[in-house]
C-alpha cells in the first residue's frame, strides 16, 4: 500500500481535490487521486524541454535499416492492418512520430498519413527520407486543415502533457465521425511498478501522468472518446531484472543498461520460436491480470448528438 501524506492537488483526470501526495516518489513528486487513482507530477512545470531529446542528434548519420529496423516494420504493419477502417485508405495522424517510423509503414500500406513531434532533429531524420512529418504542436490550426483524421496514434505520448483530458479532447476534435485513436502508455498498476516501485523505469520527470486502467479510460470518456478495447502487454524483462538487482544492493538502477537488455530480449523474441511462444503466453497473462506494463487502448469519437 502506498503511503501518503497531505497535500492538496487538483486531479487531471477527474478534478476530484485530492489531499494524497505519494511517499519514496521525491524525484519527481508525485500526488494520487483518492477517487480515480490516477497519480501525477504534481511539481512539474510541464512544455517541451528540447535537451532531454537531444539523442536523435546521435542518430542523423545512420542508415535506413537501423533507423527502421524490419522487426518494427512487421509489428507496425500488423498493428495498422488491424486498426485500419473499412473502405477508403485512411488518413492518418501520428502525434509525437518521433523519425517518422510509423508513418513510413503507413505510408508503405497505401494509407495518406502525417506525423508531428516537437523535437527538432527527429523531424529533420525523417525529412531526410521523404517522411511527411512536421514540428508542430497538436494544437497548431494548420492540423484543422489538414484533417479529419481517420485514426490517431499516440504511442508514449499522453504521460508527457499536463491536460490530458483536453489533450485527448483535441484528438477528438480531429477525428472524422467514428474516427479511432490508439494509444500506448506505461501502467502505473504494472507487475513492473509494483515490483520496484520507485525504481521503475517509467518513473521519469518527463512523465507528467501515471496511468491505470480506470484512469485512462475516464480520461477518454472525459474527452468524448469511447473505449473500444483497453489491454496490459508487455514485461520488460531487462528493466526488472535491472532494477530488483538494484533494489537488493541499495544503488540505483541504471536505466541504459535495462533499456540494452530489453532490446536484446525482443531480438530473441523475434528470432527464437520457444521465447516466442513464451512470449505470448506471458502477454496472455498480463491481459487477464492487468498487470502489463504497458496500457494499449482504442478509443473511438463519440457521435455528436443532434
Amino acid at each position: 500500500m502506498d503511503k501518503c501524506t497531505l497535500l492538496p492537488q487538483r486531479c487531471p483526470v477527474c478534478s476530484s481535490l485530492s489531499d494524497r501526495h505519494l511517499s519514496g516518489y521525491a524525484h519527481p513528486e508525485l500526488a494520487k487521486c483518492h477517487r480515480c487513482g490516477h497519480v501525477w507530477h504534481w511539481m512539474s512545470p510541464g512544455g517541451f524541454h528540447e535537451e532531454l531529446y537531444s539523442y536523435y542528434e546521435q542518430r542523423r548519420l545512420l542508415p535506413a535499416d537501423q533507423l527502421f529496423p524490419e522487426r518494427n516494420h512487421r509489428r507496425l504493419t500488423g498493428l495498422l492492418e488491424v486498426l485500419a477502417p473499412q473502405g477508403e485508405p485512411p488518413r492518418m495522424l501520428d502525434v509525437g512520430c518521433g523519425i517518422g517510423g510509423s508513418v513510413r509503414v503507413a505510408l508503405a500500406l497505401g494509407w495518406d498519413a502525417t506525423g508531428i513531434d516537437l523535437a527538432p532533429a527527429a523531424v529533420d531524420i525523417a525529412a531526410a527520407h521523404s517522411l511527411p512529418c512536421f514540428r508542430l504542436d497538436l494544437n497548431d490550426t494548420r492540423l484543422d486543415a489538414r484533417g479529419p483524421f481517420d485514426l490517431i496514434t499516440l504511442f508514449e505520448v499522453v504521460e508527457h502533457v499536463s491536460d490530458p483530458v483536453a489533450f485527448l479532447g483535441r484528438t477528438a476534435d480531429l477525428l472524422s465521425a467514428g474516427g479511432i485513436v490508439h494509444l500506448t502508455t506505461p501502467n502505473w498498476r504494472s507487475v513492473s511498478r509494483l515490483t520496484l516501485r520507485h525504481r521503475w523505469r517509467a518513473i521519469d520527470p518527463q512523465h507528467l501522468q501515471y496511468f491505470s486502467a480506470p484512469s485512462i479510460r475516464l480520461a477518454g470518456e472525459r474527452a468524448g472518446l469511447e473505449v473500444l478495447h483497453l489491454s496490459t502487454e508487455n514485461l520488460a524483462i531487462g528493466s526488472l531484472v535491472s532494477g530488483v538487482r538494484a533494489r537488493l544492493t541499495g544503488r540505483d538502477p541504471d536505466p541504459s543498461a535495462g533499456r540494452v537488455h530489453d532490446q536484446q530480449w525482443r531480438a530473441r523474441t523475434d528470432e527464437r520460436a520457444l521465447i516466442s511462444g513464451l512470449t505470448k503466453t506471458a502477454n496472455v497473462l498480463l491481459r487477464s491480470t492487468g498487470l502489463g506494463d504497458t496500457l494499449k487502448v482504442t478509443l473511438r469519437k463519440r457521435p455528436t448528438v443532434s
